[in-house]
């Protein structure tokens, strides 16, 4: 059985294709305890632990959506492994969903997930403060295109980052955020 959170699943399903011809990423993919949804350019996942006997399936983003609109905050799901195309899951604190498993392969995302040991550089950012200018580049206009393309430049481990539209010298959009120091390191 796997068990996610409401929470788990919005984390995911922003990155899901919303472009329905693109079947295969038009889905949120269950990989054991695993969340996945790409969109052809970006991919992201939450992984929830193990989830022993629980087959991998691919569920439809309106599907996915339905699900988190039936969810409270904080309720989790759990999900079962497949018997059939249909699956049943169960929420927290009471109510089943119903929906059917997306008769689709996934696209192996697990290849493009870097591995190894090779870390060229690793900076810890505040997501919050990180989001704000990504927002605030969106919002500025400034750049290559509509959709903001940022460069980010890391000099050294704990220096500023500075951040900047792309192709844009002067007159463009910046920013500089701090790193976060390791509090595990030390």
């Amino acid at each position: 059985m796997a068990r996610f959170t409401k929470e788990d699943l919005q984390a995911v399903i922003g990155a899901a294709s919303k472009d329905s011809t693109r079947f295969n990423i038009n889905t949120i993919h269950i990989d054991g305890g695993k969340l996945v949804a790409t969109n052809g350019h970006y991919l992201q996942s939450v992984d929830t632990g193990d989830a022993p006997g629980v087959k991998p399936f691919t569920l439809g983003l309106v599907d996915a959506t339905k699900l988190v609109k039936a969810m409270g905050k904080g309720q989790s799901v759990d999900i079962t492994n497949p018997i059939t195309a249909r699956i049943e899951c169960a929420i927290e604190g009471g109510g089943t969903f119903e929906f059917e498993a997306m008769p689709i392969e996934y696209p192996a995302y697990a290849k493009i997930i870097p591995s190894g040991d090779v870390v060229r550089a690793s900076i810890l950012v505040n997501a919050k403060y990180l989001k704000a200018i990504c927002d605030a580049a969106i919002k500025s206009g400034r750049g290559d295109s509509r959709d903001a393309i940022i460069k980010i430049d890391i000099r050294e481990p704990l220096a500023p980052i500075h951040i900047k539209t792309n192709g844009v010298e002067k007159g463009g959009f910046e920013a500089v955020v701090m790193p976060v120091r390791d509090s595990k390191k030390k």
